[in-house]
């Protein structure tokens, strides 16, 4: 047992024995006698006018009964609890789940009144740092995970510090697949206690029970306890939200964009539904769609609809039906106007058919939606004049017995296919000469590069071999017998992929596989599937956005915001920017004013829209069972207030007895 309030309960006794204490000696303590006469009580009088106020104390049950008196309330006003043998712990860390399902509003209070599941989490949080006391010396800590984790207060005995961490606590609409990556944080933040006689740390996890599978042994020199949020489990939750969404351009019809939805309901019943598409504030179509239950499965339903859109494009689509979470019902898509493919093919004359490069202006001339322009060898190397941020007007170079030159040694971002020629990245160089009639021999099939590729009847006469620096970031595609016969790299400045023999040489041409490398090769380097489809990026997810400018500078902010962040694009043209935790429509605009990229964020996560609960995790290799929150830590003083009544009651009757007037 330990006391939540002790100096109160200190307070309380000092003063209510120095009452009981003074009245003590003041009181005379005599009784009423009913006599015949005073006559014979003269002496009698005589001492009461020699009475003085103090005297000695005298031993009395009546004394002995208001001093328990006492004690027990003192005892109630210091606000006693029970402990177990986790409840010695000198440090408490309080994980908090903040993810998307955490979000939803079905969580019953105690008046029987809806909240979410995370404001039900910070009040449980909330009462159990109080329940530590003031005058505890345990220390407690707060981190909350989504994502990943984040610590929002180190270890401190403060009560209210803790308590104005909770305040700062906000949702997400993440996943929460960070419960390992908070169990790391965790294992860090208890590691420096070199006390082995200290007692473990409490780990108290407060989620709704949704993380998957944690890896990896439980947190050594700790107890871990799981106490659960939201309703239980096997109750399932009326929510309907969006978990996949795409568009893509069509290949007949630019103009024409086809956005795919699909839906799933958290509930085994049937739902219909009315799904809205907008392009800004104008309604381009609706649908109403059916959510059957199936066997086995949870109910989902999928939604297409085709817009007519020649221009960049946000889409926003929303599911119009209120349910307990409202953050997976809208969901955003940014698709940009389609435009040709701009290809620039390098031959040391210029001309294909001389060069013997006709297999790839025939290939490259078969592409769809793509523009392919020949260019000599001096018209190539006359670029190297050109600024560093100097536009090319070409999506992809192709060079075909030409070196690199130049580019080689200043990158320029645009995407390079070589034959026959080193690559293009001065940590490749020339090696040693290669074999004579060369065959392949390997692949990596899961490469995006050889999808649908077969290299097994593929030979050649010349296979030059290429030296790979120690720092240099290159992924070996094809052997042949000789070595690396096809290497690629999307590190650094741009992607390139470099085929080491030369066409002429071989007779790849003639195979079936030829066409489809070249056309993977060009949807790689390009990002063509980028280019041609909607862009969506799931709350949590680091998000990566190709753009026209080179090594400038943009802002990232919210829509409507006045401030951001800035960001660079790299000499790719690439955008990192973090994590966004919550779903909404972002805005990335160049400097000086320019260019503007939505950058749409939404749900999409299919476990945070069924909001399951459960009362066990899997952390490590033994499961967690939930604990109410009462099981560990109850206070008693309630029975310390009935034990006085009871000494009250019993004093009151024992006065009343001595009193009787016999």
């Amino acid at each position: 047992m330990t006391f939540l309030a002790p100096t109160s309960a200190i307070i309380a006794a000092a003063i209510g024995l120095s009452l009981l204490i003074a009245l003590s000696l003041l009181r005379l303590r005599r009784r009423p006698v009913w006599v015949a006469s005073t006559l014979f009580w003269e002496s009698s009088a005589r001492d009461l006018e020699v009475n003085v106020p103090l005297r000695m104390l005298r031993a009395s049950w009546l004394l002995l009964l208001h001093a328990l008196a006492i004690g027990l309330l003192a005892l109630a006003i210091g606000r006693p609890v029970s402990t177990g043998a986790e409840e010695s712990a000198t440090r408490v860390v309080f994980l908090i789940d903040r993810s998307a399902s955490m979000g939803a509003m079905d969580h019953v209070d105690s008046s029987g009144g809806r909240t979410t599941r995370l404001r039900a989490g910070i009040e449980l949080a909330r009462r159990s740092i109080r329940d530590l006391g003031r005058g505890d010396r345990t220390a407690a800590a707060i981190v909350v995970f989504g994502a990943g984790p984040a610590m929002l207060s180190e270890f401190t005995t403060d009560r209210r510090l803790l308590e104005r961490a909770l305040d700062q606590i906000t949702p997400t609409h993440e996943d929460d697949h960070g419960l390992g990556a908070a169990m790391e944080l965790v294992r860090a933040m208890i590691a420096d206690d070199g006390d082995e006689t200290a007692p473990p740390a409490r780990v108290v996890v407060i989620s709704d029970g949704a993380p998957a599978p944690v890896p990896g042994a439980a947190i050594p020199g700790a107890v871990i306890e799981f106490q659960r949020v939201g309703p239980d489990p096997g109750i399932l939750t009326d929510n309907v939200g969006i978990v996949t969404l795409a568009a893509r351009r069509s290949a007949d019809m630019p103009s024409r964009i086809r956005v795919f939805a699909r839906l799933l309901g958290s509930a085994d019943v049937r739902r219909d539904v009315i799904v809205t598409f907008r392009h800004g504030d104008e309604l381009v179509a609706s649908r109403a769609v059916t959510i059957e239950p199936r066997a086995g499965t949870q109910p989902e339903a999928s939604v297409v609809a085709d817009i007519d859109i020649a221009s960049d494009a946000l889409i926003s689509v929303r599911i119009e039906r209120p349910d307990v979470l409202d953050a997976d019902n809208e969901a955003s898509i940014w698709i940009r106007e389609s435009r040709p493919l701009r290809i620039m093919l390098v031959t040391p004359s210029g001309e294909a058919d001389a060069d013997g490069a006709w297999p790839l202006l025939d290939v490259l001339a078969e592409l769809p939606r793509a523009t392919t322009r020949v260019a000599s060898a001096v018209a190539w190397n006359a670029l190297a004049g050109t600024r560093d941020d100097a536009e090319l007007f070409a999506d992809l170079v192709v060079l075909s017995g030409v070196e690199p030159g130049w580019a080689r040694a200043r990158p320029i971002g645009v995407p390079v296919l070589s034959f026959g020629v080193p690559p293009p990245d001065p940590l490749v160089q020339l090696g040693r000469e290669g074999r004579t009639g060369s065959r392949i021999i390997a692949w990596d099939r899961e490469h995006l590069l050889t999808r649908h590729v077969a290299f097994d009847t593929v030979l050649a006469s010349q296979m030059p071999r290429y030296e790979y620096s120690s720092e240099a970031r290159v992924d070996p595609i094809v052997w042949s017998d000789a070595g690396i016969a096809i290497s690629a790299s999307e590190a650094g400045a741009g992607r390139w992929v470099a085929v080491s023999f030369p066409l002429s040489s071989s007779n790849w041409p003639l195979q079936a596989s030829w066409p489809l490398f070249v056309e993977n090769a060009v949807d790689w380097l390009t990002r063509r599937a980028e280019r041609e489809s909607g862009r969506v990026w799931s709350a949590g997810e680091p998000i990566s956005l190709s753009v026209p400018a080179r090594g400038a500078t943009y802002v990232f902010r919210q829509s409507g915001a006045s401030e951001g962040r800035r960001v660079s694009s790299d000499r790719s043209g690439i955008v990192s920017i973090p994590a966004q935790p919550l779903a909404g429509v972002y805005q990335l605009a160049s400097e000086p004013a320019g260019e503007n990229h939505p950058v749409p964020v939404a749900v999409l996560r299919a476990d945070e829209t069924l909001c399951l609960t459960s009362d066990r995790l899997s952390i490590g290799s033994q499961p967690v069972e939930a604990s109410a929150a009462s099981e560990t830590r109850r206070e008693l003083w309630p029975w310390f207030v009935g034990a006085l009544l009871v000494v009250l009651t019993f004093e009151w009757m024992v006065f009343a007895s001595r009193s009787r007037i016999s």
